[in-house]
């Protein structure tokens, strides 16, 4: 009896008018002034009532719409932390001879080349021939040709200390076509454990950091007017491609050089607050492993600077069938027609394809609207590492220290013994040392790291927020009085259904009754 009882009162409001339902709702619901509505002395008192609820609505929407629209606009806030990292990992240094040919070795190869093109060495300046003959080393991919050209790191480095650790067997060699052979210390690709700021010897050394010292030979310079002599030196992350022409340190032999670095990282949001990324596509790929070799070019870090000079070659490759050399090697470019990887070679010297090359890359950078047409991928990086860097020098060598380095350098059974010396080294020692020695140092300037992290000005939780306190102050409303509404439009919804079955019934049977009341 009362299960009958509960389920007439469940389904009572189907023999209801909607009209009825409606007013219910309005009586008994929790929303200002819809029961004012309803239960208005007069007409003019209901219309009052009626205009007052539109005016607060119409605001409350206004307000609610305005939240929603400031939060899919995705706005973003900057904020700035200042840590400790005593476990700082060491950044990689990478180091270069500013002149990149030795003069043995080139002069050797520059004449073989001449004999297998069919020139006469007797007639032409073999410094012409230079350029032409890396092209085309690295044309016919004679990678261990190109490497042997240049200085080995045995040839300069007479010694190299981090933090007391002898450090000369660190280091990761890399092709530029700037400075030909570079080496990084401190470069993840074949290190299994890097170098962190912790990592000390057991001896009193008296200073952190690295510190390496060099011969410079500029003796065995190949004899050519557009280099110049010393050494680079650029600061990057451990996984980050070198771009040494723009962010290395160019020092002067006959210096004792100090680099002292801070640490700043940049981290922004993903889509949809930006449009940053971290991935490394194949081609950005291509040029690590042409410069560092595929066995060592390791874990690598996207570059929002190397994406877009990749892209300047895809440009060149497209209009001119060739590619420049620089900033650095490139074996491989995009094809936009294959949506793959495609051979590319360096742009000859001296030809109407290098001359294309020459305007039209230039071209590229300067229209902006066409760049960003043909680069959509090259976006800023989602984590960024800057190391900031400032330089100084002293005089370098003393007389007790160029003393002390002739006897090493003149000993055959040191670790120094591969040094690139001149024949006449032992007579003039004094000479070569003032000329050639360098001393470089590169430590921290302290321990803390700025992280600049981009954070959601407006969250979900903001969002909701807001538009709970417009509802609360406009109209009283609440998500009960949300699930009030929604029970409504459920009655009349299902009032409906059940009118229309109970009309294909009457249809099927026309001696059925049919009381429902709308």
């Amino acid at each position: 009896m009362d299960t009958a009882t509960n389920q007439e009162k469940q389904y009572s409001f189907i023999e209801q008018s909607y009209r009825s339902i409606f007013v219910n709702y309005l009586t008994s619901s929790t929303t200002h002034g819809l029961r004012c509505i309803a239960e208005a002395y007069s007409t003019s008192n209901r219309i009052l009532w009626i205009c007052s609820f539109m005016f607060a609505l119409g605001w409350m929407l206004f307000f609610i719409i305005s939240s929603g629209m400031q939060y899919l606009s995705y706005p973003t806030q900057i904020d700035m932390e200042i840590r400790n990292e005593y476990n700082m990992i060491f950044p990689a240094v990478t180091i270069c001879s500013a002149h990149p040919l030795r003069n043995d070795k080139t002069n050797a190869s520059l004449l073989a080349y001449a004999k297998r093109i069919g020139i006469n060495v007797t007639k032409v300046d073999l410094e012409t021939l230079v350029e032409p003959l890396i092209v085309d080393i690295f044309n016919r991919n004679q990678r261990n040709e190109l490497i042997d050209l240049g200085f080995q790191l045995s040839d300069i480095l007479i010694n190299c200390s981090y933090n007391g650790i002898n450090c000369s067997s660190y280091f990761t060699h890399s092709l530029s076509p700037q400075f030909g052979n570079c080496y990084t210390f401190n470069w993840n690709g074949k290190m299994k454990n890097l170098f962190t700021i912790r990592n000390v010897s057991s001896l009193n050394i008296g200073f952190e950091g690295l510190s390496m010292q060099f011969y410079i030979p500029r003796e065995s310079y190949y004899p050519v007017s557009y280099f110049d002599e010393g050494l680079i030196v650029s600061i990057h992350e451990n996984n980050e491609f070198p771009l040494v022409v723009k962010n290395g340190f160019r020092l002067q032999p006959g210096l004792s050089h100090t680099i002292l670095f801070s640490k700043t990282e940049r981290n922004l949001l993903s889509k949809p607050y930006t449009n940053c990324t971290s991935s490394v596509e194949d081609d950005l790929r291509d040029i690590y492993e042409t410069a560092f070799g595929k066995d060592s070019m390791g874990k690598v870090t996207y570059s929002e600077s190397l994406c877009q000079e990749s892209c300047l070659n895809l440009i060149s490759n497209v209009f001119c069938s060739c590619i420049l050399p620089f900033p650095f090697f490139q074996r491989n470019v995009w094809s936009v027609d294959s949506n793959s990887l495609k051979a590319a070679n360096i742009c000859i010297p001296d030809t109407d394809e290098e001359k294309c090359a020459l305007m039209t890359v230039p071209a590229f950078k300067t229209q902006d609207i066409d760049y960003k047409k043909w680069c959509p991928q090259c976006t800023p990086e989602c984590k960024n590492t800057d190391f900031h860097a400032v330089s100084s020098a002293l005089s370098y060598p003393s007389p007790k220290q160029k003393a002390s380095l002739a006897k090493r350098l003149l000993d055959k059974q040191s670790n120094s013994s591969s040094i690139l010396l001149p024949d006449d080294f032992a007579l003039k020692s004094d000479t070569y040392l003032n000329n050639n020695l360098l001393k470089v140092t590169i430590t921290y300037s302290n321990y803390y790291v700025i992280v600049y992290n981009q954070k959601a000005k407006i969250l979900i939780v903001d969002l909701f927020s807001s538009i709970g306190g417009q509802t609360g102050i406009w109209l009283g409303l609440s998500i009960l009085g949300v699930i009030e509404f929604g029970e409504v439009l459920f009655k009349m919804i299902v009032k409906c259904i059940v009118f229309v079955k109970r009309q294909a019934t009457t249809k099927s049977n026309p001696t059925t009754n049919n009381n429902l009341v709308y």
